[in-house]
This record gives structure tokens, C-alpha cells and sequence, in this order.
């Protein structure tokens, strides 16, 4: 079994040129014998032929053009198909051959196995992350409370010892209870302002005390039993 390698040998495709001289360069290099088959030489006509009806067209061309790989009769593929092969250290297999040498790692593989990806730092403790936790309201109580004592409440009096303590306390809870607006009841019993004579006493108009009425009474009924 041989190597074919059908190539055009006065063709103006740059692109054509260059695919056939990669070829030839790997094939030498891994020392892998192959028969280059010229389809513009004189006689090669039904070479040519053999070519473009067994080989690979791509889509837009009119026929299939070199560089084509044969092995005997056999197909193996185009430019595309040798260039992947060569990639994935499959040459061998798709020249349909014996392999010479061991099986390689791809490159793509060989740098992702010497060049492990890095490592992601370890996460902070979910304390860290969520902050300081809020006291528990039934265990996190203060001594006081668990002694049994009972909280002050606002607004309440403070016991405290002594009658002038007990004193200032209720005044202070009729003052803090009494609404701001309540009216203030005036105090009928009260005496009408006096009037400041010259002489600097007071006198009152117009009422006399309920003493000098009883005494008046009081004499009068003395003044009856005499008569």
C-alpha cells in the first residue's frame, strides 16, 4: 500500500500551492513515503479524472480541486481532513496506516494538564458573611430579669421610705395623669379681693362673716329674756 497525493503542478492558487508543500513537509518529516501524482502533466488525463470523480468537493466549487490524499485506491480526504489529523496525532489513522510511534497528547490537552485552572480561595465562614446575630430574647436576657426581678416600668412610682417621699410621689403622679387643658374649678368660698385703703387696711363690702351674724343672734335672744 501507497501514499497518493494528487497536486496540481502549474496551478496559479496560491492557496493551492501552499496546501501541497505542508503536506509534502509533514509527510518527510514524520518519514512517511508518499507518490505525488501531477494531474497537468501530459498523460495524466485520466488521473485527473480519478480524482474529481472520487474526491472531496467543496461547496461553491466546480470541481474538486488538489491537493487530494489516496491510499492505492483508497479515499482519505482533502487539505481540511491530513490538517486536522496532523492536529490530534491522528495522521496514521487517516492515512490508514501502521503507527510508528506512540500516541501523543493533543497540544489543547497537553496545556490544560500542565496549566491546571487556579483554584478558587476557600469562602469565609457564614459568620463572617451574615455579621454579628441579634441576642436571643429568651436566653439572652440580663440577670435581673432571670433572678425573678421585676423590670421598672415607666411611668410608675419608685417605693420609697419616709411620709415627705410619699408625698412628692403622689403629687408627681396627679401632675403627670391631670390633662394639660383641664379646666380650673374657681373656689366660691373664696374671699373677693380687699381693697387698700390709705391707711394701708383691707376691707371687705358688702358681706359679713357668718360669726358676727351668730353673735348678733345671740345677743338679741339675751336682750328678750332680760325683758
Amino acid at each position: 500500500m501507497s501514499i497518493r497525493v494528487y497536486i496540481s503542478g502549474n496551478s496559479g492558487n496560491k492557496e493551492i500551492v501552499t496546501h501541497q508543500q505542508r503536506i509534502f513537509m509533514i509527510l518527510k518529516s514524520l518519514g512517511i513515503e508518499f507518490e505525488p501524482v501531477d494531474i497537468t502533466a501530459p498523460g495524466r488525463e485520466k488521473d485527473r479524472d480519478y480524482m474529481r470523480e472520487q474526491g472531496k468537493k467543496k461547496e461553491g466549487q466546480r470541481h474538486v480541486l488538489p491537493p487530494q490524499l489516496f491510499n492505492d485506491d483508497v479515499y482519505c480526504g482533502d487539505y481540511d481532513d491530513f490538517d486536522v489529523a496532523n492536529e490530534d496525532d491522528e495522521l496514521e489513522e487517516f492515512l490508514k496506516i501502521e503507527r510508528r510511534t506512540p500516541k501523543s497528547t493533543p497540544s489543547h490537552l497537553m496545556s490544560s494538564a500542565t496549566n491546571p485552572p487556579p483554584q478558587q480561595a476557600p469562602s469565609e465562614s457564614t459568620t463572617d458573611e451574615t455579621g454579628p446575630q441579634a441576642p436571643n430574647s429568651e436566653t439572652d436576657r440580663p440577670d435581673n430579669d432571670q433572678d425573678g426581678a421585676e423590670p421598672e416600668v415607666a411611668g410608675e412610682p419608685m417605693e420609697t421610705d419616709g411620709p415627705e417621699s410619699s408625698e412628692a410621689t403622689e403629687a408627681l403622679t396627679e401632675a403627670t395623669v391631670a390633662p394639660v387643658d383641664a379646666p380650673v374649678e374657681s373656689d366660691e368660698s373664696a374671699d373677693p379681693p380687699a381693697e387698700v385703703k390709705d391707711g394701708g387696711e383691707a376691707e371687705v363690702e358688702g358681706k359679713e362673716t357668718k360669726e358676727d351674724e351668730h353673735e348678733e343672734e345671740g345677743e338679741y335672744e339675751e336682750y328678750e329674756d332680760e325683758e
